[in-house]
């Protein structure tokens, strides 16, 4: 099998090492973009789990709070009921609440309203013969509906405090079937509001009680609570319980992340969420921060590469320059009839020309390595160590000399040599070039 090996041409270097330099570059470049991204996207699915694990703990808080307020419900429906027309029975029940009202809680106040709306009793301390309750929407269904369940209505202003409240109401009947009246409890809406800013959201994140059909009854973020009531979102899907929308509320115009919970008790959800720039923003500063080193250390990289291939791209016209200039050294030297002789710093001779043969009979690779003297007529050579002596001293460039030498068949002739020194692009001594005559 035979294999052939391939050469680099030195000529494309530079060109290799700029394409090499750019992949490099653009590779470093791509996987930052691509971990960024990542980052990114972990940023937000992060924020879907905190906001998941926030709306199942408010949920739950909302549970505890409605069934405190069912329970009671349903202890004054059992009330009525138990001593419906019996003589008595309203004053104990209003004994009762009256005796509840310290212990009520999150619960602002209990209310029984007989067929025509009227109050029957109430944790208030007001006039209950000032007050009727027929034009409530909650008791106007409970009134043409036989459901006994609970009912969950929408945020209304209180007729004996005046401030915004949520109804949690029951209907009552007689014995006999007929509607009785309603059993209503109220919860500020104010009180969720104070508790749902406890939790950081961001500058505009939102934390929402809704109604199952998507009717706000309470938010952390409303600055007026006429507000309440109104459908927050036209559709949130039941099945399942929870999950994550993407959305964008009609007031505003702002990319949102939400999570929501449906509760399993009762018809009401949890609805959290955050805007994506405040869940993004702590990522966009950092990253603005690592794109711009990156993208320094990159500019570094291909400042240091540009000067590499440029540097390349010059050695290569200096060598090119040089390799045309020692050819021309060695035509020309090749060419004429004197001896030329390249002679090292250590005075050995690193070149010489062909003529050698015939002034001197020596083959030129003969005379490769020797010292540059060995020929010399012993009683010439002080002369010839002096000249090279001073020229590598920088006294002189150039010297000349006329001296014996020994040819190849142990004969002598006399030579006129002219020595000059050459040097590095630095100034620096690298040798010596002599050319040499027989001028016998």
């Amino acid at each position: 099998m035979d294999v052939v090996a391939t050469r680099v041409d030195p000529s494309r270097l530079p060109m290799w090492a700029a394409g090499i330099l750019a992949f490099v570059c653009g590779a470093i470049l791509a996987f930052s973009g691509w971990s960024e991204w990542e980052w990114r996207n972990n940023e937000l699915r992060n924020a879907e789990v905190e906001l998941g694990n926030l709306t199942r703990s408010l949920t739950q808080h909302v549970e505890d709070t409605f069934e405190l307020a069912d329970s009671l419900i349903r202890g004054v429906v059992t009330a009525l009921e138990r001593d419906d027309g019996k003589p008595g029975g309203i004053e104990r029940l209003q004994a009762f609440l009256t005796a509840r009202k310290a212990n009520l809680g999150r619960v602002r106040g209990i209310f029984a309203y007989d067929q025509s709306g009227a109050w029957l009793a109430t944790t208030e301390d007001v006039n209950l013969s000032n007050y009727n309750n027929a034009d409530r929407d909650y008791f106007a269904r409970h009134r043409i509906s036989a459901d006994r369940s609970l009912l969950i209505g929408r945020p209304v202003r209180s007729k004996s405090g005046g401030q915004w409240v949520i109804t949690l109401s029951r209907r009552w009947n007689h014995a006999d079937g007929r509607f009785g009246g309603v059993v209503a409890a109220t919860i500020d809406v104010a009180y969720f509001a104070q508790f749902y800013r406890q939790f950081d959201v961001g500058h505009r994140g939102t934390i929402s009680l809704m109604a199952r059909d998507g009717t706000l009854l309470a938010d952390n973020s409303i600055p007026n609570p006429q507000e309440l009531g109104r459908p927050m979102l036209e559709t949130i899907p039941y099945h399942p319980l929870s999950g994550v929308l993407r959305f964008r509320l009609a007031d505003d115009d702002l990319d949102r992340i939400g999570t929501y919970q449906h509760a399993q008790r009762y018809p009401f959800l949890v609805l959290a969420t955050r805007t994506q720039a405040d869940v993004l923003a702590v990522w966009r500063r950092d990253a603005l921060i690592r794109v711009g080193v990156l993208v320094c250390l990159v500019a570094l990289v291909v400042a240091i590469g540009a000067f590499l291939v440029k540097q390349l791209l010059q050695r290569q016209r200096l060598a090119a320059a040089l390799a045309a200039k020692e050819e021309n050294f060695r035509l020309l030297a090749e060419g004429s009839s004197d001896i030329v002789t390249r002679i090292e710093l250590d005075e050995c001779i690193g070149y010489v020309s062909p003529s050698t043969m015939r002034v001197l009979g020596w083959h030129p690779s003969q005379l490769l390595g020797k010292r540059a003297i060995s020929g010399v007529n012993p009683l010439d050579r002080p002369q010839l160590e002096e000249m090279l002596d001073q020229i590598k001293k920088g006294i002189v460039d150039e010297a000349r000399a006329t001296y014996r030498m020994r040819r190849r068949d142990k004969s002598e002739i006399w030579v006129e040599a002219t020595i000059r020194a050459t040097r590095r692009p630095d100034g620096t001594l690298d040798g010596f070039v002599a050319v040499t005559r027989d001028v016998t």
